[in-house]
């Protein structure tokens, strides 16, 4: 039963390699690049590195995993560094999230019933057929610009970024635990107050029966982009996400004429 409930609150891996003999110039020579690294800020190491091009359009999960596990501590350090000493616009719930959606989620923090839970399904989401929700605003034009601005950064940031998934190749991994996700304060707390306060309750109030206890404690953030460009991605194939909920957010803004949108079809598993 829907009550208002959802909304009430809402190894270290060590590996050492050993040699029987060893030659006396290579480990002279592994020295003296050992000692003109470690000179090196991980910022500055991670901006020597060169990430290997994305080519696989299916299951890419595991294209180059190698090169990040190798580099995963000095990437994930050089966010940290560059974060710090990179100007970016704080992303507050206040400025990012829509009135009607901020208004209805604290009545509901303050009152969490049934009542004020389906009048935010009726007054804030659309259902273009069963399961399928829509809201027309979530974010508001200036939170998706503060958005794209940490975005810009980052690609100007000059730290190997890791493709989003399996079949699209442009895009960037927001997550703390993925080997060569992007990961720093600001981008991981809004991450965890959209999830924690928004997406997360928003999924449980919508599928109470598909999402037992357990299901939803974690997620995983990405981007992605297409351009009309025979280099770039265009389309997605036909898929199943593994999750138990996906939310997509357009990071389109209002006043770019030149997008138009595009086609998003979803199979009937009945048919």
């Amino acid at each position: 039963e829907m009550n208002g409930k959802y909304w009430t609150s809402l190894n270290i891996l060590a590996l050492m390699l050993l040699s029987r003999s060893v030659n006396p110039s290579k480990l002279e020579q592994a020295s003296r690049n050992m000692s003109s690294s470690s000179t090196l800020s991980a910022l500055q190491r991670a901006r020597q590195l060169q990430a290997p091009k994305v080519c696989s359009t299916t299951g890419g999960e595991t294209e180059h995993l190698d090169f990040w596990q190798a580099h995963e501590t000095v990437i994930r350090d050089a966010w940290r560094e560059w974060s710090s000493t990179t100007k970016l616009p704080p992303l507050e719930e206040s400025s990012m999230i829509s009135p009607q959606w901020l208004q209805h989620v604290q009545t509901l923090r303050k009152f969490p019933t049934q009542e004020n839970e389906q009048r935010l399904h009726k007054e804030l989401l659309d259902e273009p057929f069963k399961d399928v929700f829509l809201s027309p605003e979530f974010l508001t034009p200036r939170g998706i610009a503060l958005i794209r601005e940490h975005f810009r950064a980052i690609n100007n940031s000059r730290i190997p970024t890791r493709r989003p998934n399996g079949m699209n190749r442009f895009g960037l991994v927001l997550d703390t635990e993925t080997q060569g996700g992007v990961t720093y304060p600001e981008m991981d707390n809004m991450l965890d107050s959209l999830v924690e306060n928004y997406l997360r309750p928003l999924g449980r109030s919508l599928y109470p029966d598909s999402i037992q206890e357990g299901d939803d404690v974690n997620f995983y953030a990405f981007t992605i982009s297409y351009e009309a460009d025979e280099n770039k991605d265009i389309q997605l194939k036909e898929h199943s996400d593994a999750s138990v909920v996906t939310f997509n957010i357009n990071l389109n803004l209002p006043e770019e004429a030149d997008y138009e949108g595009s086609s998003l079809l979803f199979e009937n598993e009945q048919d």
